[in-house]
């Protein structure tokens, strides 16, 4: 399920820092749906979302992170991500 939420046309240097992203096969995850950011653990997701990942025919969510919707904007610069 979680490799159904990478972009491997992301560079590293942009993947979030707020988690364990590696523990988490590379997957774009909010940290707000994350019970451990530093440990595999239960992750909240809605339910259209958990259908997609978990039905017969598993596909990313159309509203997933990693459908090109993550702007790392936590990673960057604090007085450019201010600006925003």
């Amino acid at each position: 399920m979680l490799k159904l939420l990478r972009n491997d046309y992301l560079p590293q240097k942009v993947w979030p820092r707020s988690y364990a992203i590696d523990l988490y096969h590379g997957a774009l995850l909010s940290p707000k749906g994350l019970r451990r950011l530093d440990d595999v653990g239960a992750i909240q997701m809605c339910e259209r979302c958990r259908r997609s990942l978990t039905g017969k025919s598993p596909s990313q969510p159309v509203d997933a992170l990693a459908n090109f919707q993550y702007y790392s904007w936590s990673e960057l610069p604090s007085e450019v991500r201010d600006i925003f």
